[in-house]
């Protein structure tokens, strides 16, 4: 009698136990019933200044880096229009031959990159530098970050020297209008406009357009560039944005490599005797 009365009692605390311990969440112990969930984030593209040269959200004073971000402000309190007039406020950074106005072309702690082609630069995250695409206009730029050193070769083209990435100007849901003209020497004359505001409650939209033209030191020599950037902002969803930037860039400018010197002398073509006591023969 007492084995049958007992063997069922036994079975019972044993079957009852794990219960017990499971709904004490004083013991300390793991509950059979957690559940372990694991999330991943595909990495979109965020600034150089963001993501530092690792890619992650390290602060930039915690990496041995060099990363020089130009402001808006910045490029426009220093009256900049061009990308290279950009560059020249970063240090480390030397001109190149544009190849006659064709492209911007920088040395970069040295490096000059291929001389058949332009420096290389991205717009927001993507390489952009790519043929005979002109001299940039800024009147679409908001950020100008120069990345130096080999840490540019995570960003994929570029060279050891480091890499330059421009953010554009987004659209904005409250309205802004701004309009500018500047005079400057040898009959340069610049406008530039700058429309922004929403659509609906879930649409905005963002124009740029510019134009400036001028003569040089030197005669018969007339350069025009026009800029025109219609962008768009949808927000479907709370986490969900849609972007459509349209960027269309005009230039007009004779081919200039220098004076043509005729038989190895100076002076036969319209020029300037300041530029033509100075000027070399390639």
């Amino acid at each position: 009698m007492s084995v049958s009365y007992h063997r069922p009692v036994a079975l019972l605390l044993a079957a009852a136990s794990p219960l017990v311990l499971a709904a004490d969440p004083a013991d300390g112990k793991p509950d059979a019933q957690d559940v372990v969930t694991v999330k991943a984030e595909r990495q979109h593209y965020r600034s150089l200044s963001a993501t530092g040269a690792t890619k992650t959200d390290a602060l930039l004073m915690d990496l041995p880096q060099s990363v020089r971000v130009l402001t808006g402000d910045l490029l426009r309190d220093a009256g900049v229009t061009t990308l290279a007039g950009a560059l020249d406020l970063a240090s480390g950074i030397a001109k190149q031959s544009p190849l006659g106005g064709l492209w911007d072309s920088y040395a970069m702690r040295g490096f000059t990159g291929d001389p058949n082609f332009g420096s290389d630069y991205m717009v927001n995250g993507f390489s952009s530098s790519r043929g005979y695409n002109g001299m940039r206009d800024s009147g679409n730029t908001q950020i100008v970050e120069v990345l130096k050193g080999p840490a540019s070769a995570l960003y994929g083209r570029g060279e050891p020297g480091g890499t330059v990435n421009i953010t554009t100007k987004k659209p904005k849901f409250a309205p802004a209008y701004s309009a500018d003209f500047s005079l400057g020497s040898f009959q340069a004359r610049r406008a530039a406009v700058e429309l922004t505001g929403p659509v609906s409650g879930t649409v905005a939209y963002r124009l740029n357009a510019a134009h400036e033209e001028g003569h040089s030191f030197r005669d018969a020599l007339k350069v025009e560039r026009s800029l025109f950037s219609p962008s768009f902002l949808w927000l479907p969803g709370e986490h969900t944005s849609v972007s459509y930037e349209i960027e269309a860039v005009q230039q007009r400018a004779p081919f200039d490599r220098g004076v043509v010197a005729v038989n190895g002398q100076l002076g036969p073509c319209p020029c300037r005797a300041s530029w033509a006591n100075r000027a070399t023969v390639p």
